[in-house]
C-alpha cells in the first residue's frame, strides 16, 4: 500500500512540472527576447485607393466604350496586385537603397535575431529584412493598398 502512494506522488509531481515547461519556459524566452534582445522598430500604415481614370473607365475614344467597361475591374485588380508585386521587389529595393540608403540605415541592429543582419550581406538577406520592414496589402473589394513601413527611429 505505501509503495501504491509513493508512485502516485512520483507521478503527481512529473505532472506539476509540465505546465512550468510548455507555458513558463517559452514565457520566459518572450521576456528575454522582449526586453534585452529586440531592436525598437516604430511603424506606420498608409492607405493608397487604386482607382480607374475617366478616359479608360469610358473605355477611351474609340475603343468601343461599354464593350470593356466589363473589364474595367479586372484592369484595375491587376494595377493593385502588379503594384503590390513592385513593391515587395528586389528592384523595388534597389531604388530604395539609391534614394535613401535603406541598408546602411537598418543593417548592424545589435544582437536582435530577427531584425538584424550585416551590412555586406546578400541581395537574398537585404530583401528579407526589406519585407521584414515593409509589408503591403492589397484588398480587392475596396481597391485598397495598405503599406505598413517600420524604421528603427522616429526620423526614418
Amino acid at each position: 500500500m505505501l509503495q501504491l502512494t509513493q508512485s502516485n506522488f512520483k507521478r503527481k509531481r512529473k505532472k506539476r512540472y509540465a505546465p512550468m515547461l510548455f507555458i513558463g519556459v517559452p514565457t520566459l524566452l518572450a521576456i528575454i527576447y522582449s526586453f534585452i534582445l529586440a531592436s525598437n522598430v516604430y511603424f506606420s500604415e498608409t492607405l493608397f485607393a487604386i482607382r480607374q481614370s475617366d478616359a479608360s473607365a469610358s473605355g477611351g475614344k474609340g475603343s468601343g466604350g461599354g464593350l470593356l467597361a466589363g473589364l474595367a475591374g479586372a484592369e484595375i485588380a491587376f494595377d493593385g496586385f502588379a503594384l503590390r508585386d513592385f513593391i515587395q521587389s528586389a528592384d523595388a529595393l534597389e531604388q530604395l537603397e539609391k534614394s535613401t540608403g535603406f541598408a546602411r540605415r537598418t543593417a548592424d541592429r545589435g544582437f536582435d535575431p530577427i531584425y538584424s543582419y550585416s551590412s555586406s550581406a546578400d541581395l537574398d538577406r537585404r530583401l528579407a529584412a526589406y519585407r521584414r520592414l515593409v509589408s503591403i496589402r492589397y484588398s480587392l473589394t475596396e481597391q485598397m493598398l495598405t503599406m505598413s513601413v517600420g524604421a528603427y527611429t522616429p526620423e526614418d
